[in-house]
């Protein structure tokens, strides 16, 4: 049950309608919220919904006894349990296949497989949104490992912070502590939550219709199935393209996640802060999908020691951590080059740093040198997306050839193209008030006109949409 679905609005309406009708009645609401995200999720395949119930019931136990127990080895031997249940799950699911092909190439080239010998594969659909619920499972565990969180007592409770189905799919990946105190007292819905949420849910979905489907349809998807008739200026504006595509696409979701968890009173932590404004590629990471970013910084990179053990270590890992980031995205040699070169520019980026403050440089920077490292992240975050969003290694190289056969022509851009790329990077470029003030004037409308303007904005969006609607890009990780 896709967010850009008539489906959605009136599942969500509906179970809205019930929740606010049992306000005082806390844990049958919480009980209602929980079983409502169950049934979201067998939408996609009913069987999976053993996966993450049976994810929940590991870590709640694990976590419940990691917190009691006044073993080492016992705790170490639960949080074990946790990490290998979950990360498990990834390697059966999402990484096995790509794992056991790879290795039966190898084999087969070096000669000590025959080549009409294949190792079995399981071609199993993977299950939505496994990388996101079990990476804050995961960070429950761990965190009560270091006496950063309490475990959750009510088993209602703490499936609902795995299931709650606004971020179930795609994220936002939510710690502990920032939901289940909110499921701990019931809700004050006010008007203006749910004015900002119906806000962030209409934004959401221009994003997602109007210009990453769009954009989608009408370019990229062309350029990227055959590349070969496209000049070069043309695939160069697919890839800005693209660009904007997938910040519309997954901001987009994001939007319409933090939107329906107001209309329930929750608030949901932010996972995009204008990231093509990042003056470097490392901050460009602590813009783009930020709670993915804070996961592998806390869970993976400052474990490892950080910057705190030497300048070979610190730069080994930066890569291991963009790496993870890389392959966290799916199971394809074209992430796991995808993070090795933003690991390799990262690092860069670290000795530039570290070198001007050497020399009593700034690392501020303002006017025009702060335009100019602004500009220089995002080609690179741009011309690196070739990797992300080529489907394989052959493909991508294609797409990178074909930026250099010197034809600067723009005869398959449309004006439209070029219309909805100049206003959505303008946008995007603006001052920050500039959309949180236009929010403002929303909620300060009268409902009728509120009301109006949905209608008018939801009218456009079924006008634009497809017969089938487009899925969320990172639905597949």
């Amino acid at each position: 049950m896709a967010f850009n679905t008539l489906n959605y609005s009136l599942f969500l309406v509906a179970i809205l309608m019930v929740t606010w009708s049992l306000a005082r009645f806390q844990m049958l609401r919480l009980t209602i919220l929980l079983l409502a995200s169950y049934f979201f999720y067998m939408c996609s395949k009913p069987i999976y919904i053993l996966l993450i119930m049976g994810s929940t019931c590991v870590d709640y136990f694990c976590g419940k006894y990691i917190y009691q127990s006044q073993s080492k080895g016992i705790r170490k031997f639960l949080l074990a349990t946790s990490l290998f249940s979950n990360l498990g799950l990834l390697a059966t699911f999402k990484y096995y296949d790509f794992f056991a092909l790879s290795i039966q190439q190898l084999l087969h080239n070096v000669g000590w497989l025959p080549v009409e010998s294949t190792i079995p594969l399981l071609q199993v659909m993977l299950p939505v949104g496994i990388s996101f619920y079990t990476f804050q499972t995961m960070a429950y565990t761990i965190d009560i490992y270091r006496g950063n969180q309490v475990p959750i007592e009510s088993p209602i409770k703490f499936a609902l912070f795995v299931s709650f189905f606004p971020q179930l799919v795609a994220g936002p990946i939510v710690h502990a502590r920032e939901l289940v105190p909110q499921l701990e007292k019931a809700p004050q819905v006010t008007s203006k939550q749910v004015s900002d949420g119906v806000f962030l849910m209409m934004k959401g979905l221009i994003k997602k219709v109007a210009i990453a489907d769009w954009l989608a349809l009408n370019l990229v998807d062309r350029v990227y199935d055959n590349p070969d008739v496209f000049s070069s200026g043309e695939v160069m504006i697919a890839l800005y393209a693209y660009s904007m595509q997938i910040y519309c696409d997954f901001s987009g979701y994001t939007d319409l996640a933090i939107g329906s968890g107001k209309m329930f009173g929750y608030e949901l932590p932010e996972n995009f802060n204008r990231p093509y404004m990042g003056t470097s590629v490392a901050k460009f990471w602590r813009r783009w999908h930020m709670t993915l970013s804070r996961w592998v910084r806390e869970y993976i990179y400052f474990p490892l020691g950080g910057t705190h053990k030497g300048e070979t270590r610190a730069y080994l890992n930066i890569m291991i951590a963009l790496v993870v980031m890389g392959l966290w995205h799916g199971a394809n040699w074209t992430f796991f080059w995808y993070g090795v070169i933003h690991g390799m520019v990262v690092g860069v980026n670290r000795y530039h740093n570290q070198k001007r403050k050497r020399l009593g440089l700034p690392n501020e920077f303002h006017g025009f040198a702060l335009i100019w490292r602004i500009f220089l992240a995002f080609q690179f975050v741009t011309i690196a997306r070739i990797l992300f969003r080529a489907p394989s290694m052959e493909n991508a190289w294609t797409i990178t050839q074909s930026l250099f056969t010197w034809d600067w022509s723009f005869g398959h851009i449309h004006w439209k193209i070029w219309a909805v790329l100049f206003v959505s990077y303008a946008i995007h470029w603006s001052p920050k008030h500039f959309v949180s003030d236009a929010r403002d004037r929303f909620s300060d409308l009268p409902a009728v006109v509120q009301g109006i303007i949905l209608a008018v904005i939801g009218g456009w969006m079924v006008h634009l949409s497809n017969v089938q609607p487009v899925p969320f890009i990172y639905f597949q990780f």
